[in-house]
């Protein structure tokens, strides 16, 4: 999949940098029954796709995921719903020396630790290499996969190998073009409340539809 042209890498960061300020404040002000329901919505979703055949060629396989901040989509109910499937999951452990992030076994939601900006991790008792699915937090997306994060490129070192991806975003996080410099990458497909997108287009991702190989 191919996000929009790349734009020149002055204007794009200045361009990023506008809509990152806008979208996190929309973030922050956005009424917390509102996320949390939107985020039960989007954990369904996820947990209705996951049962099905979504990736050809991994019988058992990993996913990675996130652990939200306050005001990010919630992936808890998910992530509990693989662990009593008994399906691998990671999650993040942020390296702010080496700048950059690796993934780690998650057990439990309660077996956690505090990490870099009061976030989440897991232990460091058994990283997870090659994940199958990497489930992808931002600041905003648009249709084609690309994506706005914090700006630290952390996620953009991870998605440019083979890994599949996915966007996950509320509904108003999907904006009509992500400024897109030479370093960023795109996502596989962005999954919201209200459908999943994919080169341009919305399309459903019901029990049945799988990455192609």
């Amino acid at each position: 999949m191919v996000a929009e042209s790349i734009m020149d890498g002055g204007r794009a960061a200045a361009s990023k940098a506008e809509l990152r300020q806008a979208m996190l404040a929309k973030r922050r002000a956005w009424p917390a029954p509102e996320r949390e329901r939107a985020s039960e919505i989007l954990c369904a979703r996820l947990e209705q796709w996951t049962r099905s055949g979504w990736l050809p060629g991994r019988a058992n396989p990993s996913i990675a995921v996130y652990l939200a901040s306050p005001y990010e989509a919630n992936l808890d109910e998910l992530i509990r719903s693989l662990l009593r499937r008994e399906i691998a999951v990671a999650a993040p452990r942020v390296d702010l020396k080496r700048n950059r992030i690796s993934f780690w076994l998650l057990r439990s939601l309660e077996a956690t630790e505090t990490g870099a900006w009061g976030l989440r991790e897991p232990p460091a008792w058994e990283p997870v290499e090659s994940p199958a699915l990497l489930l992808v937090p931002g600041v905003a997306f648009d249709s084609r996969g690309g994506r706005l994060g914090m700006g630290g490129g952390w996620y953009d070192r991870l998605l440019s190998g083979s890994v599949r991806s996915v966007g996950v975003a509320f509904d108003w996080q999907l904006v009509p073009d992500v400024p897109r410099e030479a370093h960023d990458r795109p996502v596989d497909a962005v999954v919201t409340p209200g459908a999943w997108f994919a080169g341009g287009k919305a399309f459903d991702a019901g029990p049945g539809w799988s990455f192609a190989e």
